[in-house]
């Protein structure tokens, strides 16, 4: 294929058509669009039903259906299929000893030289407050399992494996490692989640397989929600951070050493597929989003209804932390245990919600 770099041990086998993998990396704009469109809100209204919806149907499912259009075989071109548990449990491994190793230090390290105001406002604790503890734990499995497979999907199956055809593995990777932290819109975990996105492209180039990046990708998510539920508040000393980087280091040094003397994996064949019909390749992604909709507003329809009234009528800064304010949060609890109607809730909270302009 005409312009791609040969990178004969790193790239994936190619696909049916250079266009799919020409296509890859500005499949970020239409992704980023439907995150902020849909995504976005989908979280506001349930954080945890929103997780799973928008890492499905934005980072899965609209370059899954675009590179169908192609004539690309998406699940096997990008190495998302067929599954490799033992690249999986390696990648959990190496994933676990890095969130120790660089993740933590970096992250505490941002939180002490960046202004307190954004270490406030992109705090990550606040993502699992208030929650109850069905939709905390609907909400632990997304970002632990479908976020780690969908984002795997785009930001290494299809960014980067565009980025290295056309720029070769080291810039592609880095590339496409800066366009996963950035696309988290978070300054505070911007180097964090860079370093985080070489690690996984390593993973995915060394093992032509998305399975190691998403083990690696699940245990550090699942060790960092761990970890602010865990400590809360709690700032770990420096003989604690150290322990953490030089026992994450010893472990991570000594598992991508392993993983570098394994003998390459072979290419598997990619089949030429047919390309689908717009509605062919849409109907499954709007039943998953039509079925997931049903879902969350069955399981959890008065948390979405109070959630709707909170977004329209936000609460006036200065009735924060008011005898008023915490009338007004036992209400709520006591609608969503179905003891009052959400009707009841909005209009205690009208009276104490910002004027309109």
């Amino acid at each position: 294929m005409a312009g791609l770099v040969s990178q004969p041990d790193l790239l994936p086998s190619p696909p049916p058509s250079e266009l799919s993998v020409r296509l890859g990396p500005w499949l970020v704009l239409p992704v980023l669009f439907a995150y902020v469109a849909l995504g976005v809100p989908l979280q506001l209204l349930h954080r945890g039903g929103g997780v799973w919806l928008s890492s499905i149907l934005v980072f899965l499912g609209l370059p899954f259906m675009l590179l169908q259009r192609t004539g690309d075989a998406p699940a096997t071109s990008t190495g998302l299929w067929p599954l490799k548990p033992v690249d999986f449990a390696w990648g959990a491994a190496l994933g676990l000893a890095n969130w120790a190793a660089w993740a933590v230090p970096l992250m505490t390290l941002a939180q002490t030289v960046l202004p307190a105001k954004w270490v406030e406002a992109f705090d990550g604790r606040q993502t699992f407050e208030g929650l109850r503890p069905a939709e905390l734990g609907v909400l632990l499995l997304g970002v632990s399992v479908a976020a780690p497979v969908c984002e795997e999907f785009f930001f290494r199956g299809v960014v980067q494996r565009g980025l290295v055809a056309f720029r070769g593995a080291a810039q592609g990777l880095v590339a496409a490692a800066i366009v996963f932290g950035a696309m988290h819109f978070d300054p505070v975990g911007l180097i964090p989640r860079i370093e985080l996105g070489v690690l996984f492209g390593f993973l995915a180039l060394k093992r032509r397989s998305l399975w190691a990046a998403i083990g690696a990708h699940a245990a550090n998510n699942a060790a960092a929600s761990a970890g602010f539920l865990a400590l809360g508040d709690v700032e770990l000393p420096t003989w604690g951070l150290a322990s953490f980087f030089v026992g994450g280091n010893v472990v991570l040094g000594l598992g991508l050493w392993r993983l570098a003397r394994a003998p390459a994996e072979a290419r598997a064949p990619i089949p030429v597929t047919e390309r689908p019909s717009w509605a062919q390749a849409l109907w499954p992604w709007a039943a998953i989003f039509a079925l997931g909709l049903g879902a969350i507003h069955a399981l959890d329809g008065r948390g979405v209804a109070v959630r709707r009234v909170e977004l329209t009528l936000p609460l006036d800064d200065a009735h924060k932390g008011t005898p008023e304010a915490a009338a007004l949060d036992a209400l709520k609890d006591r609608v969503l245990a179905g003891q009052e109607t959400v009707e009841a809730y909005e209009a205690a909270r009208r009276p104490l919600s910002k004027p309109k302009r």
